[in-house]
């Protein structure tokens, strides 16, 4: 909590008026009545990147158990905790999202407004980013059928009044340091606002992703389908699949699999796919009694000429060499 010592105090009137733009019947109360202090510590920032589309970033200790209430309007509303925990409530399907928690981040689709909840935590630390669209931002954006799909409605009809759609996900680690690493000072530049719209936008293709494909995001590992992808490749199983068929066995789509892939590791999957059935020619040359033409089977060559270009190139010898040295 010592890197709150130097923070600015965060009062009633500075929440109602970042909460005034979203929302309607703003309201809180406390676990210290009559409130006489302000009830956070730290900095609150609060931006429309584009028309229709809010970025408000909470870096806060609450002093008090602060408690609040709204109604909130349709929209897509996502969230992201990345250090401490957050309880909430969203049209009475209670919410706890954090750092040591199963999931970091959800994304609600409400095609109504629903009365949202928070249950403050005295000396609590939160790290958060909200983002909300704005019906008129995701037509714009993603046009009407797109649009209508997010709140699970037929592109032929209105959308049905119905609870908000909830899914839980979890941020690539590429996402969370660009989070930590905003810079939420007082001062505007066009640069930082270009830095916050980027955010933003990351924002809205990772939470539409688990939109996509809630099964992947929700399974019981944070990273499931990384490790599932590890055991396909070490079992060679991925060798003998295309791209598509390995996305098709993972549950998503190639172009899914391929920006999950990039997000997550940085570099594309085609490349880490021949990098590592590459690396299991190498370790069968070394170990076991297999011809070249095999190893370069194994590494997804039809050509052993090939083959043996792409192996010098990383190791640095033959496939001869490997062969013979791994006999020594």
């Amino acid at each position: 909590m010592g890197v709150f010592n130097n923070s600015p105090l965060v009062g009633l009137s500075d929440i109602r008026s970042l909460a005034s733009v979203l929302t309607l019947d703003h309201r809180c109360s406390t676990t210290v009545k009559p409130l006489g202090q302000a009830p956070l510590l730290g900095h609150m920032y609060q931006h429309e990147v584009q028309p229709g589309l809010f970025l408000r970033i909470n870096r806060i200790r609450d002093r008090v158990g602060l408690h609040s209430e709204a109604m909130l309007s349709p929209g897509l509303k996502v969230a992201v905790v990345w250090k401490g925990e957050v309880h909430i409530s969203l049209a009475a399907h209670p919410l706890v999202l954090g750092q040591h928690r199963r999931f970091k981040a959800m994304v609600a689709a409400m095609d109504q407004p629903a009365v949202f909840q928070r249950k403050g935590i005295k000396g609590g630390v939160e790290y958060s980013v909200v983002l909300t669209a704005t019906p008129a931002w995701l037509l714009r954006r993603l046009g009407h059928s797109s649009a209508l799909r997010l709140f699970d409605a037929s592109a032929d009809q209105q959308p049905p009044v119905q609870p908000p759609r909830i899914e839980y996900w979890q941020p690539s680690r590429n996402l969370v340091h660009r989070l930590e690493s905003l810079d939420i000072s007082s001062t505007t530049t066009s640069l930082r606002l270009l830095d916050l719209e980027a955010v933003a936008l990351s924002l809205i293709s990772e939470s539409l992703d688990a939109i996509d494909s809630p099964a992947i995001h929700c399974s019981s590992h944070p990273h499931d389908w990384t490790q599932r992808l590890e055991g396909l490749i070490n079992s060679g199983e991925a060798g003998q699949l295309s791209q598509s068929k390995l996305a098709q066995r993972l549950g998503m789509s190639l172009r899914q699999l391929q920006r999950r892939y990039h997000r997550e590791f940085g570099a594309p999957l085609g490349e880490h796919l021949r990098q590592r059935r590459l690396q299991r020619a190498h370790d069968a040359l070394a170990h076991e009694p297999i011809s070249i033409e095999s190893a370069a089977a194994i590494a997804g060559y039809n050509s052993a000429a090939n083959f043996a270009t792409a192996f010098r190139k990383v190791y640095g010898m033959t496939p001869s060499a490997c062969r013979k040295q791994g006999k020594v």
